[in-house]
């Protein structure tokens, strides 16, 4: 196990406890599909034919579970072994490895320095989870290429709940603040820029990013 995953084993484990009823409970929020709707139509316009996916916090594989993607060309990572364990029952066959956004990529079923087009992923709040000199990291190894982008959806400060869903106080200590202000310079220290964004509430209304309570991003070289 790298140093990168021993720093996260705390947050690790808070996931394991939320995995049993992780689906469920996302479920049963009544904003749950449109959100859906309005990021799975997003992504389903910025994803090649193609391309080689690296899913960075499949969680219990919210990716597959919307969108159909060929296996050999889908990598799904996660830091919680429960995460992890239900994506795996959930989508036999399909690669998935156990390691932060961090780490230094181990355990790749496919090299990710080679083919084209190549498209890293970091849904809901991943990048929440990425202090200032992580997310440098992060986002200069998600695209280190010309035409390798990157598209995330992060939660923002105006967001009412500062965490998660079903009373997951757990995970707060683990939870950074990102605006779109931050995103762009951190992008741009690493020679990448934002693209394309845009925000919205709970429920999948777009609003301006000063409202939103999500914002979406294509960060690309």
């Amino acid at each position: 196990m790298s140093g990168a995953l021993t720093r996260s084993e705390p947050l690790s484990r808070a996931y394991d406890r939320w995995a049993e009823t992780y689906d469920e409970e996302y479920a049963e929020r009544p904003e749950t599909a449109t959100e859906d709707a309005l990021v799975v139509s997003w992504l389903r316009d910025r994803l090649p034919a193609g391309a080689s996916l690296i899913d960075a916090g499949c969680g219990t594989g919210w990716l597959l579970d919307r969108i159909e993607w060929p296996r050999a060309l889908y990598y799904g990572f996660d830091i919680s072994t429960g995460m992890l364990d239900r994506a795996r029952e959930k989508h036999p066959g399909y690669a998935f490895g156990q390691q932060s956004v961090v780490d230094q990529w181990p355990g790749y079923p496919h090299d990710w320095r080679t083919g084209t087009p190549r498209v890293a992923l970091a849904m809901w709040m991943v990048l929440n989870h990425l202090d200032p000199e992580e997310l440098l990291l992060t986002l200069g190894r998600f695209a280190s290429s010309e035409g390798d982008r990157l598209l995330a959806v992060l939660r923002m400060p105006a967001a009412p709940e500062l965490a998660a869903p079903g009373g997951h106080d757990d995970l707060a200590p683990y939870v950074w603040n990102h605006s779109l202000d931050d995103i762009e310079t951190s992008s741009e220290i690493v020679g990448l820029r934002v693209v394309d964004h845009f925000g919205f509430l709970y429920g999948g209304r777009t609003v301006p990013v000063k409202d939103a309570h999500y914002l979406a991003l294509e960060i690309a070289r």
